[in-house]
C-alpha cells in the first residue's frame, strides 16, 4: 500500500508541476472595438482596448456627433463632426483611462435633450495587462418608473425575434441577445422616430438600445433580410418597439 501511495503522491506532483509551467488564464481586452453613435448617446458606455489598438465610431443616427475628450489626461482626443452613417477611427498608444462625450451634443453650449452626456469611458490597458471589470452601461433618458423593469429581451433566433413586439416607456431600453448560429442584428426600417442598429451579433452576443422618443420603430436582421439571399427559415417580420410617454396608458 505505501509503494502504491508513493506512486499516486508522485503522479499528484508532477501533474501539479506541469500546470504551474503554464501561463495563469487572464482575459485581455480586444485590440480594436466599434462604439455605435446614437442619438440619444454612445453604446456601449464603457470599453477597454489593448495600447496601440483602435476604437471605432459608428453614426448610426440622424445627427452630427464627435468623440471628445473631457477632463485631460492621459490624452486630449476629438474625432471632429461626422454625420450618419460616418465612422471615425482612433488609435490609442497611452494606457489609462478616457472620459468622453459629444462636443456638439454635450460642449460648448450645445445641449440636445435626448442625448445622455455622461459615463463614456476608454479604459486602455498596458501590454499583458488583463481587461479590467466594466461598469453595467447606465442608458439615456429619464428615470423610468418602479412599476416597470427598466430593460426589455429581445431574442434574435435563426427564425425570428421573439416577442415581436415589445412596448416601452421613453428612457427605456431594449436588449437583443443572439439565441441562434448565425449573425443576426436588429436594424429600424426607417428613420422614425430615430433609426437605430445593433450591429451584427454573433452568437451569444447581445446589444442594448434606449429610447428617448415617444413612437413606434419597426426593424428587422438586416444580414437576413436586406439582401437578395435571404436566410432561409427566417422571418423578417416586421417586428416593433413601441415606445410610450411617461404616464402613458399601455
Amino acid at each position: 500500500m505505501n509503494r502504491f501511495r508513493a506512486v499516486a503522491l508522485a503522479v499528484a506532483a508532477i501533474t501539479v508541476l506541469a500546470f504551474a509551467g503554464l501561463p495563469a488564464a487572464a482575459d485581455t481586452p480586444p485590440h480594436d472595438v466599434v462604439v455605435m453613435v446614437y442619438d440619444t448617446g454612445f453604446t456601449p458606455q464603457s470599453i477597454a482596448v489593448q495600447a496601440g489598438g483602435s476604437v471605432t465610431w459608428k453614426n448610426r443616427g440622424n445627427m452630427v456627433h464627435t468623440a471628445q475628450t473631457i477632463g485631460g489626461p492621459p490624452m486630449h482626443f476629438d474625432t471632429g463632426g461626422f454625420g450618419p452613417n460616418e465612422d471615425r477611427s482612433l488609435t490609442f498608444q497611452a494606457p489609462g483611462v478616457y472620459n468622453y462625450t459629444s462636443e456638439t451634443d454635450c460642449l460648448n453650449g450645445n445641449k440636445i435633450p435626448m442625448f445622455a452626456c455622461t459615463g463614456y469611458s476608454i479604459i486602455v490597458v498596458a501590454p499583458n495587462q488583463p481587461a479590467p471589470m466594466l461598469s453595467p452601461t447606465v442608458l439615456a433618458g429619464p428615470t423610468p418608473t418602479a412599476t416597470l423593469p427598466p430593460t426589455f429581451s429581445v431574442a434574435l433566433s435563426d427564425t425570428g425575434a421573439s416577442p415581436p413586439s415589445i412596448t416601452v416607456l421613453v428612457g427605456q431600453s431594449v436588449t437583443w441577445m443572439n439565441t441562434g448560429t448565425k449573425v443576426h442584428t436588429a436594424t429600424s426600417l426607417s428613420g422614425a422616430p430615430l433609426a437605430f442598429d445593433s450591429g451584427g451579433l454573433g452568437p451569444g452576443q447581445s446589444a442594448r438600445i434606449s429610447f428617448a422618443l415617444p413612437g413606434t420603430y419597426s426593424y428587422t436582421s438586416e444580414p437576413d433580410c436586406h439582401n437578395p439571399s435571404n436566410a432561409p427559415g427566417f422571418n423578417c417580420g416586421p417586428y416593433t418597439v413601441v415606445v410610450q410617454a411617461a404616464g402613458a396608458s399601455s
